[in-house]
């Protein structure tokens, strides 16, 4: 997982670059491409993934499921 928290780190930082005059930043967490079904080890893995993209400094998430 720290290879994933390294990208979201580069990621948010790159993304507050281009986009410094938006108040918030917003992380689409999203394991797959396709549907919005997710079986648990992928709703473990949005799980990490919302925790790193906080503590890379996203001021918000979105996530959608079934």
């Amino acid at each position: 997982m720290q290879k994933q928290a390294c990208f979201l780190l580069i990621s948010v930082g790159v993304a507050r670059d281009a986009f410094m005059d938006r108040p918030e930043l917003l992380a689409m967490i999203r394991p797959v491409a396709g549907g919005f079904f997710y079986p648990m080890d992928e709703i473990v893995l949005m799980e990490y993934q919302i925790k790193d993209a906080a503590m890379a400094g996203a001021d918000a998430m979105e996530t959608s499921a079934l």
